[in-house]
Parts: C-alpha cells; structure tokens; sequence
C-alpha cells in the first residue's frame, strides 16, 4: 500500500497532539471516577452529566482520527467504518497542529461537507486532504485561504494556493484517490460529488 501519512509531516504532529487529547479525556474520566466514590457523588456527577457526554464525543473522535492515522500508515484498522464527520475532524486537526506552532492559516473557517458510504476506505479522502492543507501552511506566510466546493458539474473542487516546492507532494497525495483528478497549474483537486454530502448546518 501506497502509505500516505508517511509521506507527509502531519504523522510526526498529529500524534503529540492526539495522545494530549486523549490523556486530557483519561483525566476528567478518572476525576469523575473519584467522584463517585465519595458521598454525594454521584448528584455531583449526574449535575455535571453534559460534562461526561462531551468526553464520550471527544474520544470518539480521537479514536477515529487515531485509526485513521495507522490505516494510512498501511495498517487497516478502519475496517468497514464510515464516520460522516472524518472530514470536519481531520480539518480541525490539522487547524489546531498549525495554530500550536503560531501559524493562522485562512480557510479553516468554513462550513465544510460530510463524508458519504461512497468516499473510498470512509479514511482515505480526508487524510490526504489533511496532508495536503498541511504541506500547502506549515511554513506560514501570507497564503491565500483554500477552498471546498462543489462545481456546478456537481462535483467537489479542493483548490490550494501552490508554492513551488509542494508541487510534488500534491500530485502524490492526490495519486492516492484513483478517480481525483489533480490540476498544478490551478492548485485545484476535484473528485466526485458522491465522495461528499452538503452540510445542512
């Protein structure tokens, strides 16, 4: 397998910030635990519920982006899972890596699509954009904002600002999705509309 986590930066930043992720859910897990125990604890928990149900959410997600990290690294732990939010999260991940190391990237704002059953391995597709808005900021600078949206052909169009020296990992990542098409000349990634569903928010 065409391993493409290992092809780009984002593996070695992803996981410092996946593991303190994690470990922030263990702690307040473990302080509710401790709650619990004490007396009265459980009205002190059940007051805090909404407290617990987001940690519920929070691992969920980084058990999903952590999966798809070692998918890419050739180890298929995704299986047959589908998760319609893979794109939003890896996004969001790549955003908050930039923004640890002082870079505020434009773009990553937007209201972005969710995944459909269609988008090949439910991993692949957000990873290798992931790659891709990663190699296109980490070195900073005044770089136009990217762009997600769907064509009046009905398909999506991923367009980047191009730097000389990321030609090469764009044309490789995009390599990874068969039926994508990558333009360099334009910075443009387009790839079927059934690969993605409109946010409805």
């Amino acid at each position: 397998m065409n391993s493409v986590l290992l092809q780009s930066g984002l593996l070695a930043q992803a996981l410092p910030v996946l593991l303190h992720k994690l470990a922030n859910q263990t702690q307040l897990i473990t302080g509710f635990h401790a709650i619990l125990r004490m007396e009265g604890g459980e009205s002190l928990v059940e007051s805090r519920s909404h407290d617990l149900i987001q940690a519920g959410h929070n691992v969920e997600q980084v058990g999903w982006l952590l999966a798809a990290l070692s998918s890419g690294a050739g180890h298929n732990l995704m299986l047959a899972r589908r998760e319609p939010r893979g794109l939003i999260w890896t996004v969001d991940l790549v955003d908050e890596i930039l923004r640890k190391q002082g870079i505020e990237p434009p773009g990553f704002g937007q209201s972005l699509p969710g995944l459909t059953s269609h988008a090949p391995k439910g991993w692949l597709l957000p990873w290798v954009l992931g790659c891709m808005l990663f190699e296109t900021y980490r070195e900073g600078g005044n770089a136009p904002a990217w762009t997600l949206e769907a064509s009046n052909g009905g398909e999506w169009r991923l367009r980047l600002p191009m730097r000389p020296e990321t030609t090469t990992d764009m044309a490789r990542f995009a390599a990874n999705l068969g039926e994508a098409r990558w333009e360099p000349s334009e910075g443009c990634l387009t790839f079927p509309a059934a690969w993605l569903q409109p946010s409805r928010a």
